[in-house]
């Protein structure tokens, strides 16, 4: 019973709930913690943590397989953001657009 409910709980805190599309590719951008110009499984994970989200780890490498079309291990273009945009409103049950 208790696993339900953190599943059914939302995923994103709701301060982060009401972004733009550009504006969540800001932030997404400030997590490129080596400054590559890509967001890695890791960066994302800590972007996650920090947001405090449930099962980071996971769900960062749940959102990678989704988004990583060109599968390279990073999120690396506009098409791959979107595509990370899309998985988070489809399956963590939000909208970070406005």
């Amino acid at each position: 019973m208790a696993i339900q409910n953190v599943f059914n709980k939302k995923s994103v805190p709701p301060s982060k709930n009401n972004m733009s599309l550009e504006q969540f590719r800001e932030w997404l951008r400030s997590k490129d913690t080596n400054g590559d110009g890509q967001i890695s499984r890791q960066e994302l994970e800590k972007a996650l943590r920090e947001l405090g989200i449930y099962f980071p780890g996971w769900r960062a490498r749940r959102a990678m397989a989704y988004a990583d079309i060109n599968n390279n291990g990073h999120l690396d273009g506009d098409i791959e953001v979107t595509e990370l945009l899309e998985y988070v409103k489809k399956r963590w049950g939000t909208s970070c657009l406005r």
